[in-house]
């Protein structure tokens, strides 16, 4: 087993027993790996250094010479993992569809590889800073036409 399907699976059984999941795993190179967790409560710096700190002990003194970055994904990221749409029901979320076209509103409802948005209505003007107001239009996006999701940050 190469070096990064012996950490992967470790992280793995980690994440399990910590309620955690996994975002994305990435190779920088021979001996550097990047992971994204997340959870269905938000991540805090306590559980990705205890994460590290398990999965070194897990690895042992012939990965010490490996560099493992463990990181919540953060607000900019996009969706990666369904569970990321269960966890922000209710949330604010801009969806951008594969064709190009992009829909902003509440995450309503996720089942049967889809998701409800309640649309915001459009802004007016070219204020940025307005608060968007939800419209009357509630729409089904099937999971397989969305080309990325992210949170929305509003104030």
């Amino acid at each position: 087993m190469n070096k990064a399907s012996h950490i992967l699976q470790l992280l793995e059984e980690e994440l399990n027993r910590q309620d955690l999941f996994l975002i994305e795993f990435q190779e920088n190179g021979e001996d550097r790996f990047t992971a994204y967790i997340d959870g269905m409560n938000n991540v805090t710096l306590k559980q990705c250094s205890d994460v590290t700190r398990n999965l070194r002990e897990a690895l042992g003194e012939a990965y010490d010479d490996v560099e493992i970055t463990i990181s919540s994904p953060g607000l900019d990221r996009p969706f990666k993992h369904p569970k990321q749409y269960q966890k922000n029901l209710d949330k604010s979320i801009e969806v951008i569809l594969k064709d190009g076209s992009k829909i902003t509103g509440k995450l309503k409802e996720v089942c049967d590889g889809q998701i409800l948005v309640h649309e915001y209505k459009p802004l007016k003007g070219k204020n940025k800073a307005q608060k968007p107001e939800l419209g009357d239009k509630i729409t089904a996006i099937s999971l397989n036409q969305i080309k990325q999701t992210t949170k929305m940050i509003i104030f």
